[in-house]
């Protein structure tokens, strides 16, 4: 992947991370749809950091 595909992912990925944290705020704490969100978040958040080191080590080599 080329840099500006990776800065775009990276992007997206953080659009995403934010809109899965709008619900976390909203919904009551005894919702089950709180814990697909915390589910979602934990996925997002997995692919958020891995593009992240992508970037980090493709910059510097």
């Amino acid at each position: 992947m080329t840099a500006f595909m990776h800065e775009v992912l990276f992007y997206t990925l953080t659009a995403l991370l934010l809109l899965t944290l709008i619900p976390l705020i909203i919904l009551p704490a005894n919702n089950p749809a709180r814990s697909l969100d915390v589910l979602d978040l934990v996925i997002v958040l997995a692919f958020w950091l891995y593009i992240l080191i992508r970037l980090v080590r493709e910059r510097r080599g």
